[in-house]
Formats: structure tokens, sequence, C-alpha cells
């Protein structure tokens, strides 16, 4: 089920993403380099960045999760995503103002599926489907009845995490797309996920 549906359906009340940091946890075929930078207080600071390379699906298999993540860290995402202020704000609204959101994400064998949640909703399934996995490009299908729905993510992994980066949506109109996008970018691309198992 698609979570534009769901959230239409009030489920839902009241680089452009994020990128990995480490955390520790399992070895990835991922290298990472370190970049400097200014923190707030002008002092340096170095962070690691994940430089992509080819992923095995065995890398992405068990539980993910990330959140909850304020709703302004979601808005920012999608800004960066090149999302506009007033199309987030509409999105906000859509989805019933939460004030953050958690999500869930597991990979078994050749399937996936989606959970998320807020402060005032429990967590649901928002979507499942099959994926698959070509170097780092990472694809989910949500096909339905002869209906394409497909979206293609850059995935890295490095320290226990994993990082998403919307890429490309199939969708059956271009509404549709534009219009899915921002939940992908939300969902799946506003945070980093840790690995739970």
């Amino acid at each position: 089920m698609r979570l534009a549906s769901l959230l239409l359906l009030g489920s839902l009340v009241a680089g452009a993403c994020s990128s990995p940091a480490s955390s520790g946890g399992p070895a990835s075929p991922v290298s990472t380099a370190t970049t400097g930078g200014a923190s707030p207080s002008g002092t340096a600071t170095s962070s690691p960045v994940a430089t992509p390379t080819d992923l095995t699906a065995s890398l992405l298999e068990g539980t993910w999760t990330a959140g909850p993540i304020a709703i302004d860290d979601i808005r920012a995402s999608m800004e960066a995503a090149g999302i506009t202020p007033a199309e987030i704000d509409a999105w906000v609204a859509e989805i019933g103002s939460p004030s953050a959101l958690s999500f869930r994400l597991t990979f078994s064998g050749s399937t996936f599926r989606h959970w998320y949640a807020s402060p005032d909703m429990p967590e649901q399934l928002g979507e499942e489907g099959s994926f698959s996995l070509t170097g780092t490009s990472l694809l989910l299908d949500m096909t339905e009845a002869g209906v394409v729905d497909t979206y293609t993510l850059e995935a890295t992994v490095s320290g226990g995490q994993l990082a998403l980066r919307y890429l490309d949506g199939n969708q059956p109109t271009p509404e549709a797309k534009a219009h899915q996008r921002l939940y992908t970018i939300a969902f799946y691309c506003s945070a980093a996920f840790t690995r739970e198992s």
C-alpha cells in the first residue's frame, strides 16, 4: 500500500538527504573520507563522508530505524533536495502537521517493508514490495495490478548506518511522480537509518 494513499486517507494525524554518520556496527564495503567544516561556533570539525561503492543485498538484510526526526529537520532535508517551502508547507499540512516522524525499514530476501509513526500515531505499515540492488542503486518496486510504481535511491552503508538519496521515480503520471517524490524524500531520505538487527 502506498504511503501517499495511507496519509491522504487520514492515517497520519495531528546530496539532498542525510549523510551517514559513523556509529560503530558491522563493516561495509563503503570507504570513508574525512571532510573538514566549521561548526556553528566557528571551530573546525571533521565528519566521515561515505564514498559510494557497490553494495550487496546481504548488507541491507535486517531492520533499520530512523527517528524520531523533528519535522523541522525533515523540512530542511526536503528543501536541500530542491523542494520549495510552499510545497513543503502543503505536504506537512497534508500529513497532519506532526511534530516528528519515526521510520522502520526492513529488507528480507528480495522484499522490503517501510513503517512510519508520529508522536500521535502508532507505527503503521506504509509500503512494501520488492527491491533490487545494482552497485549503489537501490530500486524499490511497489507495482500492483500493472500500475508501475517504483523509485530509485542511492544507498550508502557506513558504520552501521544506511543513508538513502532520491534519484528517480516511476509513477503513472508526472503529477503522481512529483507528489510521491515529496514522500520518498521525507520518509526515506531525511535521516540515516541505523541498523537494529
